[in-house]
């Protein structure tokens, strides 16, 4: 009798989050349908790649690694991804031109040449309001043109006419907290400054440019007195309605509208 072939399976690392999944199982479906001889072993990681070195130390490594664009330099130090660039290029699939050049970079390296990642998806940080506490105050609704200071004065009115509600929370339940650079980056660079050096070597935060924008940042809180204090316990202000905005990633809607619906 002819042996039953060993079952081809690719491993991929990926991490427990909604937000995530969605996008994983459009890629898998699709993946699916073109190499229908491969099997998909999905790897639920914590978010904190701590497995992956472990695996590395079995040579155990997954296939295919879920990755977020910070962890590039470091995984790639610690030799747990490879290049990609040669495959891209080899695969009459893939066409690295249509990719964002934003997003591409981010899968390369200041310290080796080659392209470590390549971005299944490009993510906006969207502005999240409730319609109902806005219109209710008579505050203008936001607009896509508004400046820093419209949203602000805005803010101000919500706020006078609705007791007891933030207008903006940084800190919502199960989301990343107020420190987290995609908040305050764009204050320090909108005022000059930078995280770092253009060489990447040296941290540029104590610059003037950059602690005026940081102090633009925190002033939310202490002078404009406009965002939620960091939270405590795991209710979500916006959700309860205690806090009119905040800002997040696109795939966290569909977690909002599960929870919230059409109130």
């Amino acid at each position: 009798p002819t042996p039953t072939p060993e079952p081809r399976v690719l491993r991929v690392y990926t991490v427990r989050d909604p937000a995530i999944e969605g996008v994983v199982e459009i890629v898998s479906q699709e993946f699916r349908r073109r190499h229908p001889d491969v099997q998909i072993e999905l790897i639920d990681g914590s978010g904190d790649y701590s497995e992956l070195r472990g695996s590395a130390a079995a040579g155990n490594v997954p296939d295919v690694v879920w990755l977020i664009d910070m962890l590039t330099e470091s995984l790639l130090e610690s030799d747990l991804i490879i290049d990609l660039e040669e495959f891209a290029r080899g695969d009459d699939s893939v066409n690295l031109a249509d990719v964002h050049p934003m997003a591409l970079e981010l899968g390369r390296s200041r310290k080796r040449p080659g392209l470590f990642m390549i971005p299944v998806s490009l993510e906006t940080i969207q502005m999240y309001y409730n319609r109902s506490l806005w219109e209710q105050s008579s505050a203008p609704l936001p607009r896509d043109d508004w400046t820093w200071d419209d949203l602000i004065a805005a803010c101000k009115r919500l706020q006078g006419a609705a007791p007891g509600v933030d207008c903006l929370s940084f800190t919502n339940a199960s989301l990343n907290g107020y420190a987290w650079w995609v908040y305050w980056l764009p204050w320090v660079r909108g005022a000059g400054g930078d995280a770092l050096s253009a060489d990447g070597t040296q941290s540029t935060l104590s610059s003037p440019q950059s602690l005026t924008g940081l102090q633009a940042y925190v002033d939310l809180w202490l002078t404009h007195k406009i965002a939620a204090p960091p939270a405590s316990g795991g209710r979500d202000c916006f959700v309860d309605q205690t806090c009119a905005a905040f800002f997040s990633f696109a795939g966290v809607a569909q977690r909002y509208r599960d929870q919230i619906g059409d109130r």
